[in-house]
This record gives structure tokens, sequence and C-alpha cells, in this order.
């Protein structure tokens, strides 16, 4: 499965044995991340809300809120249970996917703070 994000403000789910659109997802994003097992994608865009998407479906599952700018980082963990996301206001969150009001958040300890791509988060 291959998702892309297009100027029309959708997210498009490909599968790529036939390179065709499967479902197209009704949001703008500007950054997307699969699950390992391709159960659940997550969006973010330019506000601070993130997405998780049931792919199945194409159905919105849980909206996660906690950074008070945009994110600029999302990754999950190997395990599938957590996305982990950074943001531009200098904060990183760690969720648990059964619990999105229940994140672990990270605050930079200087004004100058940039977050890198993440890598997959391991089990502890």
């Amino acid at each position: 499965m291959v998702a892309s994000a297009a100027a029309d403000q959708t997210i498009g789910l490909w599968r790529s044995a036939t390179t065709r659109c499967e479902r197209v997802l009704p949001t703008a994003a500007t950054l997307l991340a699969f699950s390992a097992d391709s159960q659940w994608l997550a969006s973010a865009g330019e506000k601070s809300t993130i997405v998780l998407w049931d792919v199945n479906t194409g159905l919105p599952h849980s909206d996660f809120l906690g950074h008070e700018a945009p994110a600029s980082a999302l990754s999950f963990s190997p395990s599938g249970d957590g996305l982990m996301s950074g943001s531009r206001d200098g904060t990183i969150c760690i969720w648990p996917l059964t619990q999105p009001a229940a994140a672990q958040v990270l605050t930079a300890t200087s004004a100058r703070f940039t977050v890198w791509p993440l890598a997959p988060m391991a089990p502890n």
C-alpha cells in the first residue's frame, strides 16, 4: 500500500501491485505514516491535529490532540500499538493508540528545536 497527499486536500491509498487508487481520504496532509501491519495510517497537516485512519474502511478512527503547532515528524512503534509525533512547537508526543488522549509529552529545553524524522520506536 502506498499513500499520497495531493494538492486537492485528499490522501490517496494505492495498491502498489496494480498502481490503482483504492481509496481517497478527504483531508489535507503534509505528513503520512503507515503502521507496520498497514492497518493504520496517521496523517498530519497544517493544523496541530493528527488523525489515525483505518486503511480498510477509509474512516477516521481517532484524533490525537496535544501539539500547539503542526507536526513535523510521525512514526509508529514496530508493534503497531503506539505513535510518536514531533512538532514545530518543540514537543514530542508518544501516543498509545488505545488511549489517544493519554500522550506522554517530551519538551525541548531550549527555544531552538528541530525535529528530525523519527526512527521506529523500540518496545521500551
